[in-house]
């Protein structure tokens, strides 16, 4: 008959499998004292038993990693408790909502960052692992030979499931608690008594996931291949400069890293999507642009072609990135200081003319010899409600002889501060 002490052994060879799994996949020194390996981890027990790990003390092993020119730190942690009530803006470990505490949670991050450095710009990213070996539910283990009426009495639904090797949704859902709710989490995954792996990808890469592993562990040998071979792939994965979910971290640590303003709102009406893709105001640019008269405007509605004088010239455009990706141009003329001339621009960017470039569409006196030019699509202003616009108003529009000036301004700007409804 199987006891408790059986049970318990079982936890411990589960544990150390792990932590060597850790060792070796990572390539970490092994830590010993007085020259024996592990004894950092274990004590002795009041019961008769040989030995238990250390309560209280959740780092079982960290270290070092580097492979394919990329320096990670690596922390394997037993029973490490995520606290609850964790803000974003803390920037601490730690649950969302309630304190939660894997069996087992390993952590990777780069090596130029501490652990709380890590923490505070996304780049660390938490994989846990939940055994179904406890202590609390062996009672399958210590009378395995009862049937019929006898086991549905001594053991609930759960402890049958897992009698038979299975895990149950309610596993899956304490899963997605830990991945969901301690904060930057990969990863969250069953270590069952079965006979079959499965994981589900959260998205196109082996993390964010969830999963169940079959992990059997016995006096003599523990079968780990299908979490052996998991560990492989998050590995390669980690070593992925370009990976998705990195790119994702990085994204949530700009989006996140400033709580909104609370006078950030707008309500003001405009395209949710533009050539497909979804519209946030504050990261659309609009270009807002001058026309000598109204032969050149004549021009620019013809041609359907705006042209900003482009080089060292007083009066030329500065080129950044956000004129380039520019969506929308607003027009205005000499003494128009309120208009409703609205374009969307075409998604294929801007083109370079030269002067005779220019000469040859009949452009009427070009001054410059270079010039950046953009197809105009079409007339927009009925994408926000037919408005008008004070170019006053616009934080980087400039006064007097400067007012023909070419600059650019966000959507967000545009429509959140400086629209005048046109009145029918």
């Amino acid at each position: 008959m199987t006891n408790r002490k059986d049970v318990l052994h079982r936890s411990l060879t589960l544990f150390f499998t792990l932590y060597d799994l850790v060792r070796e996949k990572f390539e970490i020194d092994s830590v010993s004292f007085d020259g024996k390996a592990y004894k950092h981890l274990i004590e002795p027990t009041n019961d008769g038993l040989n030995v238990m790990l250390k309560s209280g003390k959740h780092t079982a092993l960290e270290g070092t990693f580097t492979k394919r020119n990329r320096d990670l730190r690596i922390k394997f942690s037993y029973n490490r408790t995520f606290k609850g009530g964790v803000d974003y803006q803390d920037k601490h470990s730690g649950s969302w909502t309630a304190p939660l505490r894997p069996d087992y949670t390993l952590s990777i991050w780069p090596k130029i960052f501490s652990g709380k450095e890590a923490e505070e710009n996304e780049s660390i990213v938490h994989i846990h692992f939940d055994a179904k070996y406890k202590v609390d539910n062996f009672y399958q283990t210590v009378q395995p030979d009862l049937e019929g009426a006898e086991l549905e009495h001594a053991l609930d639904q759960t402890e049958i499931d897992e009698r038979r090797g299975t895990y149950k949704n309610v596993d899956l859902l304490k899963m997605h608690a830990y991945k969901d709710a301690i904060r930057r989490s990969g990863g969250a995954y069953i270590l069952y008594p079965g006979a079959t792996d499965e994981t589900f990808r959260g998205f196109h890469e082996i993390i964010p996931g969830l999963g169940a592993f079959s992990v059997n562990p016995s006096p003599d040998t523990v079968d780990i291949k299908g979490l052996s071979d998991f560990i492989d792939l998050v590995i390669d994965h980690l070593l992925d400069r370009t990976s998705q979910r990195e790119k994702l971290s990085d994204e949530t640590y700009h989006i996140f890293k400033e709580p909104k303003e609370d006078d950030n709102v707008l309500h003001e009406r405009m395209p949710e999507y533009i050539d497909k893709e979804k519209v946030f105001a504050d990261e659309v640019a609009v270009l807002i642009g001058f026309y000598k008269n109204e032969e050149h405007l004549e021009w620019i509605l013809k041609n359907h072609l705006y042209n900003f004088r482009t080089g060292t010239d007083k009066g030329s455009l500065s080129l950044s990135g956000m004129h380039l990706r520019a969506k929308y141009l607003i027009l205005h003329g000499k003494d128009e200081l309120e208009t409703d001339r609205i374009f969307k621009l075409t998604s294929k960017g801007p083109r370079i003319f030269s002067r005779n470039d220019l000469l040859k569409k009949g452009y009427p006196e070009p001054q410059g010899e270079l010039y950046v030019v953009f197809q105009l699509e079409r007339e927009a202003s009925d994408d926000f409600g037919k408005i008008r616009i004070d170019v006053r108003r616009l934080t980087r529009f400039e006064t007097y002889r400067n007012s023909a000036r070419p600059f650019s301004a966000t959507l967000s700007e545009v429509l959140q501060s400086r629209i005048v409804e046109l009145h029918q």
